[in-house]
């Protein structure tokens, strides 16, 4: 397989496990989101293999994968010790022809993707931390995330969720999702397999969490430090109104309380865009004008935006392919310089990375980061770089 990525399946018992990278013929996967205002969802995978001699035949017990071809077990990808992509499986497809081509195909989903189908009991939460309340919902008797699948990395919060009686048949995502709304925070899983929570605390980028890429080989100066540009070969780039919102309106989720924030001047030159966000889990009228100018602040101009970059892994040494699974990391920052046709200045933003997709095969692999804007960076106390008044921004 291309640029040292490994496959395996797994059995049933989570410590025996098949490495099936030689049968690859294509792969593909992607993780996170690919709109800002959404939440992240459970990655994906298909994956392609070569099954002539019928290893992927669930019902030939002579192969030696006898018994690892099954849905709902586990399948992992890495490239030197990095997670790629772990999930379990949902799918098997197998297809042959008359002139003897067999293909047995995969479709793998986040172990997330299983909190869609759980439901909770009707029960009291008492006012909490969102973290808080994230670690009670995964401790539930109804869902329970098991320590086989990967620790826990949950921030505390930075909001106080309201006490909150729940109904019977409460879906685990969805409840899940009006925390992060309630707290402007993600809950995905990460690199080592792990489910992470990150509270709004996150939105702060500090220099020392920075890759750069460019569309050249030049350096930046960070805290004092020249800091080499990443290479890549494909830039999205839109102006447009697709994320632009001038009039906001947050409701509590009792339907008693309501924030607003408008933008006159946005409304004149573009016309109302509005964005409702329901249920979020705290009913003081205050914090809750306090997200909707939150939000404004961020979408109410149309604006120049970086969508993704693709950065060509096949034609990278074996370092710096390890290098840069290691550093760019999904729901972390990282900094895109851009200079058109070589023709004029020079645009230089800063993005979060909210979306990674692998394409692969023998002799090709490309990765493509989704990003997310990031307008004005927060700021960081004692930063060499966003720790200047009148330059730099408060978060929520």
């Amino acid at each position: 397989m291309a640029n040292n990525l490994k496959v395996w399946l797994y059995s049933s018992d989570p410590s025996v496990y098949q490495d099936v990278t030689s049968y690859v013929i294509s792969l593909s996967s992607s993780r996170g989101k690919t709109r800002e205002l959404d939440y992240y969802e459970p990655g994906t995978i298909s994956i392609s293999f070569n099954n002539q001699d019928r290893a992927f035949d669930p019902t030939n017990t002579s192969s030696p994968l006898y018994g690892y071809v099954k849905p709902k077990q586990r399948v992992y990808v890495s490239a030197f010790g990095f997670a790629v992509f772990s999930g379990l499986i949902d799918d098997w497809t197998l297809t042959y022809d008359v002139n003897g081509n067999s293909i047995a195909s995969l479709a793998a989903s986040e172990k997330t993707n299983l909190f869609s189908n759980q439901y909770l009991i009707g029960q009291t939460f008492p006012s909490e931390l969102s973290g808080a309340r994230v670690s009670r919902i995964l401790n539930d008797d109804m869902v329970q995330w098991p320590t086989a699948w990967g620790s826990r990395v949950i921030d505390a919060g930075t909001q106080v969720l309201d006490a909150d009686t729940i109904e019977d048949g409460t879906n685990v995502l969805e409840y899940l999702q009006k925390i992060q709304s309630s707290e402007q925070g993600q809950l995905f899983i990460d690199g080592t397999d792990s489910l992470k929570f990150q509270d709004n605390s996150r939105s702060v980028m500090g220099s020392a969490t920075i890759t750069t890429f460019a569309d050249d080989n030049t350096t930046y100066i960070s805290a004092g430090s020249a800091i080499p540009a990443w290479k890549y070969d494909y830039l999205d780039v839109s102006y447009s109104t697709t994320l632009l919102y001038n009039r906001i309106q947050i409701n509590s989720w009792d339907g008693v309380s309501q924030g607003n924030a408008h933008d006159p001047s946005s409304i004149a030159a573009y016309q109302p865009f509005d964005y409702v966000l329901d249920d979020v889990l705290y009913s003081d009228k205050f914090r809750l004008g306090n997200l909707a100018t939150y939000i404004g602040g961020k979408y109410s101009q149309p604006e120049y935006r970086f969508n993704s970059i693709r950065v060509n892994f096949y034609e990278l040494n074996s370092y710096d392919q390890a290098t840069l699974l290691n550093e760019v990391l999904l729901n972390g920052f990282a900094r895109v310089r851009f200079k058109p046709n070589n023709t004029g200045n020079t645009i230089d933003r800063f993005v979060r990375i909210i979306g990674v997709q692998h394409e692969a095969a023998p002799g090709s692999h490309d990765v493509t980061y989704l990003l997310e804007s990031i307008k004005i960076p927060a700021l960081v106390l004692s930063d060499a770089d966003f720790g200047k008044l009148d330059v730099n921004v408060l978060g929520l």
